[in-house]
């Protein structure tokens, strides 16, 4: 492959009628593996008490399911040579989304985890100690 050709405007908006090639494959893998990893994260939230947490690893996994989904739809519209959706632009602005939303989902957990893992500590000792009621 010739590294010069991703600089152009073909390699981004043409649609090679020829065949597959590298890249198609890559980002069919790459949704194959946000699907899985979001199956993952959605049974290991299941498992998880704390409400910060469980709140974070949801958006997590919604975000990785979805943006996996979206890019084996690519993939599709890829595969039977659509003219715009088939594009390697399009590809890029689907990941691209995805970081933008990555970007602020670490945010938040960086920015309020620990008041809300500790907000939630708190009141796990106060319920501890409180007689229940019948």
């Amino acid at each position: 492959m010739n590294y010069k050709n991703i600089l152009t405007s073909d390699y981004w908006f043409n649609i090679d009628t020829i065949g597959l090639h590298l890249v198609d494959k890559v980002v069919l893998g790459i949704g194959v593996g946000f699907v899985v990893v979001g199956i993952v994260l959605v049974l290991i939230n299941r498992r998880t008490k704390n409400p910060f947490d469980k709140a974070l690893l949801g958006k997590f996994a919604n975000a990785l399911l979805a943006t996996g989904f979206v890019e084996m739809i690519w993939f599709v519209f890829r595969y039977e040579n659509a003219t715009y959706l088939g594009t390697l632009f399009v590809a890029g602005l689907i990941g691209l989304a995805f970081l933008v939303r990555l970007a602020f989902l670490v945010k938040d957990l960086f920015k309020n985890r620990k008041a809300a893992l500790e907000t939630w500590q708190k009141e796990q000792v106060k319920l501890k100690y409180l007689t229940k009621q019948r």
